[in-house]
């Protein structure tokens, strides 16, 4: 039927029709005229009537056509590459240390973009994935490479994409290869000694001892100002920032940390001149006078290390010097945590290490427990003693006796 209404002060008609479906069960038909005129609302009615009988529904192919028209074209869909476009974009600077961000587009610039940049974002599947990680098995990629690579992919499609609503879901990623722990080389206290000892500049020494007697980092060795270290008193170092490829940003957790200076330190700042410097300029300088490069630090650590011939490590290598020097002093690990700036505490057991002195005083140890008595349980009684003994009440005990004493003879060899 069509029937009049009052909607917001103005006359409307209003097709309402009760049908009986294909099911059996009752529909309604209930919208506005498409044309407002009885005539037009009432050939409209006689239309949905018949498709009613016709198909047992209301709507006809000429809804399905005005649908078309008026719907919105549907979007073109994303490749991979423009995917990983809108990720440097919209995501890695808001949720991404630079440093982190570097590795990243170069994992995904290497070995990601090339096999899947131009593929639909929809066509990155399980078995696409599983390509890639056979095509880095055959280039000889190590475990750790393969690893990296899968956890940028993962950031682009199981975090970004998935949080922009550019996929529903991300794909079945391959089983990551386990990575061991590796031994990381760190210096003994007397090779630090040495390699101080070995500095050839001032400048060289101050770097080493903030990264030893410190704990710092690289970058944030770079990033350290001079408004940062406090001379007075004991003095101390305030760490707020790291410098990466020269931008200065927020430490790698995020968060502040306070490192009172050891006198060798301490001597070492001032002998740089960090104590009679603009507070806002940079404490470790190289021998030019120029804060330190993204190299400099470790190319002026590893020609020290060749001149004092010391088998070569990384700089961050004194990092774990601290940290281990710290344990071996009897420091309680959540000082040692907070002093390093880890925001877990398994980070900072996975920077102790042990020396080849304490692994041979601890096999040292157990050799040493197998030289002492073992202690019975109480109320334990220890084997009986092989002794023979000796019954003398009575002629029948002496000779019993006599007989016990022969018999241990001969099984001597004495006759």
């Amino acid at each position: 039927m069509v029937r009049k209404t009052t909607r917001r002060g103005s006359r409307v008609l209003v097709i309402d029709i009760t049908f009986t479906k294909s099911d059996g069960s009752t529909g309604r038909y209930r919208r506005d005229a498409e044309l407002q005129t009885m005539e037009g609302a009432r050939a409209e009615e006689r239309r949905r009537m018949m498709s009613v009988a016709k198909t047992g529904s209301p709507f006809d192919a000429t809804d399905e056509t005005v649908r078309a028209l008026v719907a919105p074209a549907p979007l073109p869909e994303l490749t991979f590459g423009e995917v990983v476009d809108r990720f440097h974009v919209e995501y890695a600077p808001v949720r991404l240390q630079d440093s982190t961000r570097a590795g990243y587009e170069s994992k995904l610039r290497t070995w990601i973009l090339p096999r899947l940049g131009s593929l639909p974002v929809s066509a990155v599947t399980a078995k696409a994935l599983r390509d890639l990680d056979t095509a880095m098995v055959q280039a000889d990629a190590s475990d750790t490479m393969r690893r990296s690579v899968f956890v940028a992919l993962r950031s682009v499609l199981a975090l970004f994409a998935v949080e922009a609503e550019i996929i529903k879901a991300a794909p079945q990623f391959p089983k990551l290869p386990k990575i061991g722990e590796r031994i990381v080389e760190v210096p003994l206290a007397e090779d630090f000694t040495r390699i101080l000892n070995g500095a050839k500049h001032p400048e060289y020494r101050a770097a080493f001892l903030l990264g030893a007697h410190a704990g710092l980092r690289r970058s944030e060795v770079r990033g350290l100002r001079c408004r940062d270290v406090e001379f007075e008193g004991q003095g101390r170092i305030v760490v707020r920032f790291q410098k990466y490829k020269g931008d200065l940003t927020r430490t790698k957790s995020g968060s502040d940390r306070q490192i009172p200076l050891t006198p060798a330190l301490r001597q070492a700042l001032i002998a740089v001149g960090a104590d009679r410097r603009h507070k806002d300029s940079h404490v470790a300088l190289n021998t030019r006078g120029k804060p330190w490069g993204t190299t400099g630090i470790w190319e002026a650590f590893t020609s020290t290390m060749r001149e004092v011939k010391i088998p070569s490590c990384r700089f961050h290598a004194l990092r774990h010097f601290f940290v281990t020097t710290l344990f071996k002093g009897g420091v309680s690990a959540p000082v040692v945590q907070k002093l390093a700036g880890h925001a877990n505490l398994a980070t900072t057991q996975r920077y102790t290490h042990i020396h080849g002195a304490d692994r041979e005083e601890a096999i040292g140890a157990l050799e040493s427990s197998y030289k002492r008595p073992l202690a019975l349980p109480s109320g334990r009684r220890g084997p009986r003693p092989n002794v023979t003994r000796r019954v003398t009440r009575g002629r029948g005990g002496v000779l019993r006796s006599r007989m016990l004493a022969r018999s241990s003879a001969r099984k001597r060899g004495n006759p």
